[in-house]
């Protein structure tokens, strides 16, 4: 497909899509808030957490943009912004009015508020496979549709899922995905993609405003059109169609983040001409406030530091009288002739407040749009152009007394010396007594080396290191070169003696152009000579060399820090030491155990030759082993011996470090005499330094393996200590499982220690030459930690969801609980009701029942007593009956106001009327009445049916001793059994046979059923001898509590 065309149909997509309103998305932002009409509410609605939907329709004036990240700077009469457009526009030109209309997502990022569409489904972040949803209404017909992905490491994954009415979840089918043919208007099942590349996402990058690294057509959102399967996304396009109208649900599963967007655009993007440019303030020039806004339109001037070239822009660093100011340019303008290091400039842009390392704000970051607003001054400025009252610096060192904040000021400069290196860009290097310097030129001056001058200038802002900018030069004569400084390892690496006069001296291991790798008693280093100096001699490789000439670091312009190993060095005098050997293997030989005695010609560049069995072979080192003694060794070129020959190795030795190695090492092999027998090293023996490149086996148990390409690394562990062991190659480790114990054989390679500090090593590793040197002594148990691990855990979860649904339970079971002792109260509530009720309709049936019948019967007997047609004694007989009557209805009413008083409800009040009554009615009867009543009857409440059943056996039972026992004395006995009341009543009477019937004797039969509908029972003995005794035993209601 044409890449032109196939840009220009995402663009309309994304134009499209992107900015879509999905009024039925689920996405974990906030809600939306009421319309943003200026910069500073659009602010407040990005400052809360996550993204946040807002309706904006806004008009601001842009100050500066950038296509390269989506980037513009806008400005209102209540704020000034920076925003990140993560959608598909035209970028505004600066003074441009640019409006917002619609609805979109507000996130403040790190240095930036970012404008996004609103998708149907949110899935973004670093995250494993994770599926999120999202619903939106559709209409039947096709729809634009883009899903965008990307993985940044690891694992990767996409599937999109759709569902709606009538239809059940499943994949998108690839028949209804669209995309537009090109040349036509017609569309064809597919879909359109772009791959991007990059190494900095953390969420899914601006697209929009990024380079597709590879295009095409796909059949549906496959991840496997990625150009590769890390730091890697793409976005798909096309249409989807949609059966039938409403509402859809798509899922979307990816590892790590994705979006998709359905729908027409909701957000109105427009640029108009006309706008005002605010005046310029010149608030870069000075520091900055708290209180002072974080953009200003501002004016700014200063010294071109750097210039740097970024993949879409320049940037420069700007020295102000305020401090370093570093400037970022929009792209789309090529740098000015003459804008580099020096430059004065003044321009204006919009200056950003931040902190410096000092925790001030500063005005740090100004952003250019238009380069040509840029000022180059005609001359460079001149001494004393600075403050006035600057001393005057005479020496080199004292200008290397200044911070870079001083040398900003422009100290004058008058100092005198020697030209050690003159350079082509307008520059040399001067030294004096104390040391040499950079200075800037001022125009194209012919100098040479040796040349004693005088230079008079000011002091420049720096990046690496202090400098002079040179105003006027004078060629006052020859002078003599300074004596040169033999510089130690650590000045050769650290750049401390950057434009000085040194002299180096090594043995050249390598040459590349004009770069050869030097070997020095310190260490090995890069140096960068001058081609236009002397050259070196062409049988140069394996010499020793002495180099002499002006040394300058290697830095790296954008960090500012050194490049260790690595140099310059503008070379003016090369000598030969000691020539290359014709045979470097002519050297006398060495035993490995006698490396560290006394030889009167050891030193660092002369070179050894020792002899001994090769015991490994690796890119890391290689290691030999001389009658016990190991030796290790790196070989110059590739090493044309296996593992067990006998090789002759000649080289340099370096004493320093965890070991004696012999560096630049050249070999040849021998012989093949085989590898020699291990020395087995037991668990207290393990850290050893004379174990150190020597053929051992050791035991340890397997706590992990680690593969990298071409490599493998065991972790294992011995007793308490824990050590590597490495095999380089392709081998298949797959069956040695973590907790094996194995028997490993290699080379011992001691770490930690320093010989020079006396400090022995303090663990080791063993490299290993091939798979063969693992043995597996023993597999691990099935129990292992992480079985363990996993069988706790799981029993955790299983306790953890048992002490759940216990507390779950317990909750239930007490809400339970505490509605049925609501509905019991109600029901008791109810019950007693009842019985009140109740109650009062037995009071009121007895009353109507008996003494209603009783007080009828009075009336006739009344109305007899006073009839003149009845005799004297009649009347009398009749007034009798009416007083027995009336006795009867007074002892009946005693006992219904007894029965209904609550205060009788006590088993005292209750044995205290048994008592009372018996002794009254049976004194009616002339029989004689003994009471035994319990002293410690407990006082508890009796319900009134309880003492009502009670009390009608207990008045049958004396109603039968007056009518039919003829008894002359009565016992009443009442107490409690267990919970049980218990009343006995014996006569001394004419008793009956136990089974024998009378007539009339219901009252027997009257006496068990009440006791039997208490739970009670009711026992009659009787003797036609001796009497008879009743015995009333019911239990108490509610116990004794």
């Amino acid at each position: 497909m044409n890449g032109d065309r196939l840009t220009n149909n995402l663009g309309r997509l994304s134009a499209a899509v992107m900015l879509a309103a999905c009024v039925c998305c689920v996405w974990p932002c906030r809600g939306a808030i009421g319309t943003v009409e200026s910069l500073a509410e659009l602010a407040a609605a990005a400052a809360a957490a996550g993204p946040r939907n807002v309706a904006v329709d806004l008009e601001a004036t842009v100050l500066w943009s950038s296509a390269a990240g989506g980037r513009l700077i806008l400005h209102d009469a209540g704020a000034t912004l920076l925003l990140e457009l993560d959608l598909p526009c035209p970028m505004p030109a600066q003074g441009d009015r640019f409006r917002l209309e619609g609805e979109c997502a507000a996130t403040r990022a790190r240095d930036a508020i970012m404008l996004a569409p609103v998708p149907v489904v949110e899935n973004n972040g670093l995250h494993a496979l994770d599926e999120q949803s999202g619903e939106i209404h559709l209409e039947a017909g096709r729809h634009p549709v883009q899903v965008f992905w990307f993985n940044r490491t690891d694992e990767l994954g996409l599937e999109v899922e759709y569902e709606g009415p009538g239809m059940a979840r499943l994949p998108i089918p690839d028949a209804v995905l669209f995309r537009d043919e090109p040349g036509t208007t017609n569309q064809v099942n597919g879909l359109e993609y772009r791959c991007y590349e990059g190494h900095w996402w953390r969420l899914l990058p601006n697209f929009d405003f990024m380079s597709a690294v590879h295009t095409g057509v796909v059949h549906n959102f496959d991840a496997e059109v990625r150009t590769r399967d890390s730091h890697v996304g793409v976005r798909f396009g096309g249409h989807i169609q949609i059966p039938q109208a409403g509402d859809y649900t798509f899922h979307v599963k990816s590892d790590d983040g994705s979006r998709l967007f359905i729908g027409p655009p909701s957000l109105k993007v427009t640029t108009l001409a006309g706008g005002v440019l605010p005046a310029p303030q010149p608030a870069a020039m000075q520091g900055a406030a708290p209180s002072d806004p974080e953009f200003q339109w501002a004016e700014i001037e200063g010294s071109v530091v750097a210039v740097h070239r970024t993949p879409d822009a320049y940037e420069m660093e700007l020295m102000t009288k305020a401090g370093l100011v570093r400037v970022r340019m929009a792209e789309g303008h090529a740098v000015p002739d003459g804008l580099g290091p020096h430059a004065r400039i003044r321009t204006v842009g919009v200056a950003r407040r931040i902190r410096n390392l000092a925790g001030n704000w500063v005005w740090g970051e100004f952003y250019l749009q238009r380069l040509e607003n840029i000022g180059l001054p005609q001359s460079r400025p001149q001494a004393g152009d600075g403050d006035e009252n600057l001393p005057v610096l005479t020496t080199i060192g004292q200008v290397y007394q200044l911070s870079i904040e001083e040398s900003s000021r422009m100290y004058p400069v008058k100092v005198r010396g020697v030209v050690t290196s003159p350079m082509e860009n307008n520059g040399a290097v001067l030294q004096d007594s104390s040391r040499g310097i950079y200075v800037a030129l001022n125009g194209p001056i012919h100098l040479q080396v040796g040349d004693y001058c005088e230079i008079e200038g000011t002091t420049g802002p720096y990046r690496f290191s202090p400098y002079i900018e040179a105003s006027r030069v004078e060629v006052l004569g020859a002078g003599s070169l300074p004596e040169p400084v033999e510089p130690s390892w650590d000045q050769l690496i650290n750049g401390s003696l950057h434009c000085n006069y040194v002299e180096l001296e090594g043995v050249v291991a390598s040459v590349g152009g004009d770069t050869v790798a030097l070997l020095t008693r310190g260490g090995r280093i890069n140096v960068r000579l001058n081609p236009s100096g002397t050259a070196m001699p062409p049988d140069a490789l394996g010499a020793t060399v002495r180099l002499r000439g002006c040394l300058r670091a290697d830095w790296d312009a954008i960090t500012r820090r050194v490049l260790v190993g690595s140099i310059f060095l503008d070379q003016h005098w090369v000598s030969v030491v000691e020539p290359a050997p014709a045979d470097p293997f002519a050297v006398s030989y060495k035993k490995v155990g006698d490396l560290l005695q006394f030889d009167p010609l050891a030193g660092a560049l002369h070179r050894i030759r020792v002899w001994g069995t090769l015991i490994h072979k690796g890119e890391e080192v290689c290691c030999l082993l001389d009658g016990g003694y190991g030796l290790r060794f790196l070989p110059i070129d590739g090493l044309d011996a296996e593992v067990g020959d006998m090789v002759d190795v000649s080289g340099f030795l370096e004493l320093g470090g965890t070991a004696p190695v012999l560096r630049e090492a050249i070999t040849r092999r021998t012989e093949h005499g085989g590898l020699p027998a291990p020395a087995r090293l037991p668990a207290d023996h393990l850290v050893r330094d004379q174990h150190d490149a020597t053929f051992v086996k050791v035991e340890g148990v397997l706590l992990g393996i680690s593969a990298q390409p071409g490599r493998h690394v065991l972790e294992l562990q011995n007793g308490l200590r824990r050590f590597e062991a490495g095999l380089d190659g392709d081998y298949d480790l797959g069956d040695l499982a973590t907790g094996s114990l194995l028997e490993l054989t290699g080379a011992y390679i001691g770490l930690g220690g320093d010989r020079v500090l006396g400090r022995p090593i303090d663990s080791f590793k063993l490299l290993l030459n091939s798979a063969a040197d693992i043995v597996v002594l023993s597999r691990p148990p099935w129990w292992t930690l992480e079985r363990l691990l996993s069988v706790v855990g799981l029993l955790a979860a299983v306790l953890v969801a048992a002490a759940v649904w216990i507390t779950s339970l317990r909750r239930t079971v007490e809400q339970r609980t505490a509605e049925l002792g609501n509905q019991i109260r109600e029901r008791q509530r109810a019950e007693h009701d009842r019985e009140i009720e109740q109650e009062r309709a037995r009071v009121a049936h007895d009353l109507h029942d008996d003494l209603g019948a009783r007080l009828t019967e009075v009336n006739m007997l009344a109305s007899l007593v006073g009839s003149p047609y009845n005799t004297p004694e009649e009347r009398r007989k009749y007034a009798d009956q009416m007083k027995s009557i009336a006795l009867h209805m007074v002892t009946s009413l005693d006992e219904i106001v007894w029965a209904v008083n609550p205060r009788n409800d006590k088993v005292s009040s209750l044995a205290g009327y048994f008592g009372a009554y018996a002794q009254r009615v049976l004194e009616l009867a002339s029989i004689k009445c003994g009471l035994d009543i319990d002293e410690k009857l407990p006082s508890l409440s009796l319900d009134p049916v309880f003492r009502r059943e009670v009390f009608l056996a207990f008045k049958e039972a004396l109603a039968n001793i007056i009518q039919h026992s003829r008894a002359s004395k009565v016992w009443l006995r009442i107490g409690i059994q267990g919970t049980d009341l218990v009343v006995v009543v014996s006569d001394d009477g004419s008793g009956f046979m136990p089974g024998e019937r009378k007539d009339g004797a219901d009252g027997l039969a009257n006496m068990t059923e009440r006791l039997a509908a208490l739970h009670g029972e009711c026992a009659i003995e009787s003797d036609p001898e001796k009497g008879t005794t009743v015995r009333l035993q019911a239990p108490i209601p509610g116990g004794l509590e």
